[in-house]
This record gives structure tokens, sequence and C-alpha cells, in this order.
């Protein structure tokens, strides 16, 4: 935090200790966090400054614009494109090993626009995690990833978080 400012938000230091460590050149190849950064457009700016490819965990109410399907090119909120997945868009796979083990979770994933946002050489994502226990527990990630990135690395990104 620079020394004449006395508050910062937690989006706000999250943004400035990512963009230190990206001028200090620590080496990162992915950007996770939750929704608490990520409901501040500012911190979802910032990290698409630095270029580096993430998941960030978004509300439900996030805002997305779907690139297909019936709701293409409409913003509609994170929720509905995933809602609106004809047939049985979910796979069961593991985001790795947790305190009680491997987290094995439903997921889906939709190709979204991201407007606002920088449009490097990549693929944007919206990716869902749905609880194998309670279909009514419910996580969105927005992902820039390199282009043809599989949904296992997603998945595995996401639980890094």
């Amino acid at each position: 935090m620079p020394p004449d400012q006395d508050f910062a938000t937690k989006p706000e230091l999250a943004a400035t200790m990512l963009e230190r460590a990206v001028a200090a050149h620590v080496p990162a190849a992915w950007v996770t966090t939750d929704t608490v950064d990520c409901q501040v457009w500012a911190f979802r700016r910032a990290v698409g400054e630095t270029g580096l490819h993430y998941v960030l965990e978004v509300p439900a109410s996030q805002a997305v614009w779907p690139k297909a399907g019936p709701l293409a090119c409409h913003q509609v909120r994170a929720w509905q494109p995933i809602a609106s997945l004809p047939g049985r868009p979910w796979w069961v796979l593991e985001a790795g090993g947790g305190a009680k083990g491997q987290r094995r979770s439903f997921w889906a994933q939709v190709r979204v626009r991201v407007i606002g946002i920088f449009d490097f050489e990549g693929e944007y994502w919206l990716l869902a995690r749905r609880s194998l226990m309670d279909p009514t527990e419910l996580a969105y990630y927005l992902c820039f990833a390199p282009p043809k990135v599989s949904r296992a690395e997603l998945v595995r990104i996401a639980g890094t978080r």
C-alpha cells in the first residue's frame, strides 16, 4: 500500500500485490481468486492488464455474454447460460486434493465474450461447479485461458484457489 494511503479494500490490496509480483517477474501462469475480489470490476481489469491467464470465482449475478446458444450475444447473469445448456452438460471431474481427499464435483462450461476486458490471445469461458451431494450448491468462474485448454486443466486451476 502506498505510504500516503491509510486504507485499501481487499480487492485493491490484491491488485497492488499482483501488479508488484508481475513487475518483479515472479513466475506465474495463472491468477485465481474468490468472489470477494472479483465482484470489483477494477480488480478484474487489473488481472486482465497483466496478460496472465485466470480462473476467477464470480457470483451467480455476474454479467456475461455467451458466444453461442439461445442466449448468444446478450448480456445475462452467470447462472443463465449454465441453466440453459441442453441435455446433460455436467462432467464429474476432480479439482485436486483437499483436507478431506480428492474434491470431485460436477462441472459445466460455456464459451463467453468478456466486454471491456482486454482481447489477448486465448479463450474466455464461464465455468460452473455443482456439488455432487447438493445440486443447489453452485459456484461460477470467469476464465481466460490459452487456446484449446482442456476442461480438466480449467478445473484443476479452479481447485488451486
